[in-house]
């Protein structure tokens, strides 16, 4: 696994590695993970426009990782939480380790015990991916409601149609209720996979698309089916397009419903 930042110097290594800081709000710590030092003061109107991964450091005292940048003085300060983004781009949630620590080899002989990212910054990133999915998942919970958009409604309540009630209800449509679910639905896939349970294929004698519009009971198993993947599943499966004529196919099936 690579590291989010990159390696100094060893001209900057042998300086400032293991050295502990000796004033300043870091006083005692000491650095773990070198990096370059400003060319000017860190309080300079130059330092946003030049302030990049490579001067980054990273120091420790007790349990106490802390992220810091050096000026031309070399005096120590904490990194601001305003500057992760801009010294730790391109970090996909997905490629940082469970518990945000690594192992970096610093020598041959040496390693260090390092935090991936800050573990601010993680947690900024775990609530901001939360939020996606709400607003993905859960539009209903805004506090803006979307705007209405012009298109007809399907009416399930014309017929008495065999539904999942439990699906229905408003208040289990939240996202741990989603991936109970989900993980239902797997479970009990697995478990026909490798047993002698049998799955009924429910349009088993349905020769061509055509057919389920000619019977009611292939039309109310579609509704079913269309309703539990547009409201569960439905960004699982890529169900994002723009193509004209199967727009227009699915607006002559939506229509078929009401019929």
């Amino acid at each position: 696994m690579g590291y989010p930042l990159p390696r100094s110097s060893q001209e900057n290594y042998t300086k400032y590695f293991n050295k502990v800081i000796q004033k300043g709000c870091l006083e005692n710590y000491k650095i773990l993970w070198v990096g370059s030092p400003l060319p000017c003061r860190f309080k300079s109107n130059e330092t946003k426009g030049i302030l990049a991964p490579n001067n980054v450091f990273i120091v420790k005292k007790d349990e106490e990782f802390q992220y810091a940048v050096m000026d031309n003085k070399e005096n120590m300060f904490k990194l601001p939480k305003k500057f992760f983004t801009v010294c730790f781009p391109n970090v996909s949630i997905n490629s940082i380790p469970e518990n945000n620590r690594v192992h970096y080899q610093i020598t041959k002989k040496q390693k260090v015990f390092l935090p991936y990212i800050p573990d601010t910054f993680l947690e900024q990133k775990k609530t901001k991916t939360s939020r996606k999915r709400r607003k993905m998942y859960h539009n209903q919970t805004m506090d803006s409601p979307p705007a209405e958009k012009d298109i007809e409604s399907i009416d399930f309540t014309k017929k008495k149609i065999p539904s999942w009630y439990v699906l229905q209800k408003k208040e289990n449509k939240k996202e741990i209720f989603k991936r109970q679910v989900i993980l239902m639905i797997r479970s009990i896939i697995s478990l026909v996979d490798t047993s002698n349970f049998v799955l009924e294929d429910p349009f088993h004698r349905v020769k061509e698309v055509e057919d389920i519009h000619k019977k009611e009971e292939y039309m109310e198993k579609m509704k079913i089916i269309i309703s539990f993947i547009f409201h569960y599943c439905r960004a699982e499966l890529g169900l994002h397009t723009s193509n004209t004529d199967i727009i227009k196919t699915a607006e002559e099936f939506c229509a078929s419903l009401n019929a």
